[in-house]
């Protein structure tokens, strides 16, 4: 075989490594938005549309929680009410820095049962308990997919030194599919280490 040949488990690897990366830069470009708070207002900024939207803060009615799923990790969700009968909805599926918008919001708005309907103290205390249990579930899950990345990536490295061992030696395809490896672990640990911190600040925050 010429060193240069592409392998048939080099070619499906490639190709399924392809969608996934596809898949997020479309998911990305439908619902990347950027917040900020700014002079008594909220303005949400839909950064592929090229769509502003300003809010004062006394426009904002409240909000409530909820989820999205995007299976396999269910990801958290703050719906925002507005007076003029809008909501939008705000998840750590979108923002790296969700948890810092949702700390804002939390601390200056008020927790909505429904539209219109504002929690009351059982309700607030509810509703924030479920949050912690929603954070460290999904804390657990995400590590679960983080295992089984790292797995998968392992039997790559693997297959790859086999590969140089072995007569067809490393082709372009297996470089390629070990490159794309080494750059999804080194960002998997990143992830791995934010939800590592999260989880020591949900924990200590719950033993005060």
């Amino acid at each position: 075989m010429d060193k240069n040949d592409f392998g048939a488990g080099q070619i499906t690897g490639i190709i399924v490594l392809s969608i996934f990366v596809l898949t997020g830069l479309i998911s990305i470009q439908r619902l990347a938005k950027t917040v900020s708070f700014e002079n008594n207002k909220m303005i949400i900024n839909w950064i592929f549309r090229a769509k502003r939207f300003e809010y004062d803060f006394k426009d904002i009615l409240g909000f409530q929680w909820s989820s999205m799923s995007a299976q396999p990790i269910n990801y958290k969700q703050i719906i925002i009410h507005f007076s003029d009968k809008i909501t939008i909805g705000i998840s750590d599926f979108e923002y790296g820095n969700f948890y810092k918008i949702e700390d804002y919001i939390k601390n200056r708005f008020e927790i909505f049962h429904s539209y219109k309907k504002k929690a009351n103290e059982e309700m607030i205390k509810i509703a924030n308990e479920k949050s912690k249990e929603f954070d460290l579930d999904q804390i657990k899950m995400i590590k679960f997919v983080i295992y089984t990345l790292w797995a998968l990536i392992g039997l790559v490295f693997w297959l790859t030194l086999k590969g140089i061992s072995s007569i067809s030696g490393l082709t372009d395809g297996r470089l390629i599919l070990t490159i794309i490896s080494l750059l999804i672990l080194i960002l998997s640990i990143r992830k791995y280490l934010n939800e590592k911190k999260r989880k020591q600040k949900l924990t200590a925050y719950n033993t005060q």
